[in-house]
This record gives C-alpha cells, sequence and structure tokens, in this order.
C-alpha cells in the first residue's frame, strides 16, 4: 500500500529544533526526488526519523503528505515543531 522510510541521523543535538527542521528538509529533498514509479504503493508513505547524539535520542513520524502540505516559508524550527504536534 505504501514505502516508509526510516531514518536515524547522528546530530549535534536531538532537542534542537533548528537542527532538527533542517534535517527534515535534506530528507524530504531526497525522499521527493526518488522517481515515483520507484516507490511501491499508491499511497504517500511516513517517515519514521531518530535523531541522536550520544545516549540522547529525539524520535518521531510523519506522513509524506502531511510535509507536502506545510506552508511555504516556515522556519526550520516551525517545520520541526509542526511535523512532530499530532494533528
Amino acid at each position: 500500500m505504501e514505502t516508509d522510510f526510516n531514518i536515524t541521523l547522528q546530530v549535534s543535538n536531538p532537542t534542537n529544533a533548528d537542527e532538527c527542521g533542517e534535517w527534515t528538509m535534506k530528507v524530504m529533498q531526497i525522499i521527493l526526488d526518488i522517481p515515483k514509479d520507484e516507490i511501491v504503493g499508491p499511497r504517500p508513505g511516513r517517515v519514521s526519523m531518530s535523531l541522536q547524539a550520544g545516549s540522547e535520542q529525539k524520535n518521531f513520524n510523519f506522513y509524506i503528505d502531511r510535509y507536502q502540505a506545510l506552508s511555504t516559508g516556515l522556519s526550520s524550527a516551525e517545520i520541526c515543531t509542526a511535523l512532530q504536534t499530532q494533528p
């Protein structure tokens, strides 16, 4: 039905919303650049992200179409916050 992406990143501070948003945008650019015919399933999948620094870890997930529906012009921190807030 869909393809899900599980991403684990080593970051400097997993609770830093700016860094979270910057990495989220980088990851999503890569995912969105994958040709549609190379992704299995008719529905947009889910992205699960794990941000790690030493023993600290922050996990969150969101659907790809939720990312695509975000307002343009959001800051990195606003993107991170919006995706971690359940609708």
